[in-house]
């Protein structure tokens, strides 16, 4: 299996900034409600969990916006929204990341899709869906449809988000399919189970594990049904190639060759983690980055999932920004009883990304990190992970994981507790501290 290595995705990264993608499909809002949980309810057996902050973000089409976005690209949007408080907010947000929304019709037909996630100490508590059962009327279709055609051209490449909600429906993919017909362009999109029979001529399609099975009606347990779910899509579909996500065992890119169907396989790095952005949505947004002037599917697919650590340069701090990090890299460090890890990942200086795993028992601080750091960060997002691992069994302790590298990010860690200024009970510092740690 061909790999990318660093400077190819380096370069590949740098290439969104010249990549422009319309992004059509089912519009949400994500609403975050951050909190603590510190009693039961007396009214009901269930948590309290008291508000410390609030977020809403682009969601459904709108997260592959926001994808694109970060990795330095311009996307235009089309979709429908309701004409409400949340569709207000939904379109400032999509503004707000550079997207040209000229393409969004708001509808008096049916609400703007909400979803509401209440977390407490990294955990979901419970999701609100405020959406409604009737789709959007003949009129907002229509007006996806005949924008989406005459605005296409204008782009690299089409981003066809289908979440099932009524923006993407068989009139607007016959439509897509006809104009490819006549002239081929790049389109990629990810798929769902309403439009199954619909999809025709795409670039690309992306079903997951259980759509690509329901789709091909092979039920796939092994590498061999595996292939033949995929080779059975690219045909129904009439697709450039299909990429089939299987969550923690990677994926699987099919496309034809000289002699029959290629298959190529991408594993993932597992890992736990409390607060997601689709992956499905990372790896639509991430495919926009091919030469938007072929068909052929490249090293896009193998972008997005793999994450390689690359050499640190220096790390500098502003506020709570790292300046120099283009790539992934994680350092860690055994100490007495708990493991620490910090990671950072930045995208041509457009995205910001640093968890610190740390001992269960320097918990007390954490909230208060977690707002200082969104009030302080001025570009993207920093993440606090709380996390206790044993090691059992062991009287020594030793660095881990490439021990410069993690040098760099603790470095680059302490810079981050001295802009913040944390003060009182345990500290991130009092954590760099610890015996045997760096």
């Amino acid at each position: 299996m061909k790999r990318v290595g660093q400077r190819r995705l380096v370069e590949l990264v740098r290439r969104f900034g010249r990549v422009r993608a319309l992004v059509v499909g089912d519009l949400m809002l994500d609403q975050f409600i951050w909190g603590t949980v510190r009693r039961i309810s007396p009214e009901a057996p269930v948590p309290v969990v008291q508000v410390a902050d609030e977020d809403v973000r682009p969601g459904g089409a709108g997260n592959v916006v926001s994808n694109i976005a970060a990795l330095g690209g311009r996307a235009g949007v089309c979709g429908i929204v309701g004409r409400d408080a949340a569709g207000d907010r939904l379109v400032a947000a999509l503004r707000a990341r550079g997207a040209d929304t000229r393409g969004v019709v708001v509808s008096r037909a049916s609400p703007t899709t909400q979803k509401t996630r209440i977390i407490a100490h990294h955990q979901q508590v419970v999701r609100l869906d405020r959406e409604s059962d009737v789709g959007p009327d003949g009129a907002g279709a229509r007006h996806v449809r005949d924008f989406v055609l005459r605005q296409r051209a204008r782009y690299d490449v089409l981003v066809v988000s289908d979440y099932a909600k009524g923006a993407i429906g068989p009139e607007l993919l016959a439509a897509l399919a006809e104009a490819d017909r006549r002239l081929p362009f790049t389109w990629v999109l990810d798929p769902k189970r309403a439009n199954f029979a619909h999809y025709r001529r795409a670039s690309l399609v992306k079903p997951n594990r259980e759509e690509a099975a329901a789709a091909s009606g092979v039920e796939i347990r092994d590498a061999g049904t595996l292939r033949a779910a995929g080779s059975r899509l690219l045909e129904r579909w009439e697709a450039g190639a299909v990429l089939i996500s299987r969550g923690e065992e990677g994926m699987a890119l099919f496309k034809r060759g000289s002699r029959g169907v290629v298959v190529e396989e991408f594993p993932t790095v597992a890992r736990e983690v409390f607060d997601v952005t689709g992956a499905g949505d990372t790896v639509l947004a991430t495919r926009p980055r091919c030469s938007p002037t072929t068909r052929r599917v490249s090293s896009s697919e193998r972008s997005a999932p793999r994450r390689s650590p690359p050499k640190s340069s220096h790390t500098t701090s502003g506020g709570a920004d790292v300046q120099s990090m283009t790539g992934y890299g994680a350092g860690a460090a055994e100490a007495p009883g708990a493991r620490v890890t910090v990671e950072i990942r930045g995208v041509n200086q457009r995205f910001l990304d640093v968890k610190v795993a740390v001992p269960r028992e320097y918990a007390a601080w954490e909230t208060e990190m977690r707002d200082r750091v969104r009030k302080t960060a001025q570009r993207g997002r920093v993440e606090v992970t709380v996390l206790r691992t044993p090691i059992p069994g062991r009287r020594r302790y030793r660095v881990a994981v490439q021990p410069a590298l993690a040098r760099a990010y603790v470095g680059a860690a302490r810079e981050l507790v001295r802009a913040l200024r944390l003060t009182g009970g345990p500290t991130l510092g009092d954590v760099l501290r610890l015996p045997g740690l760096f």
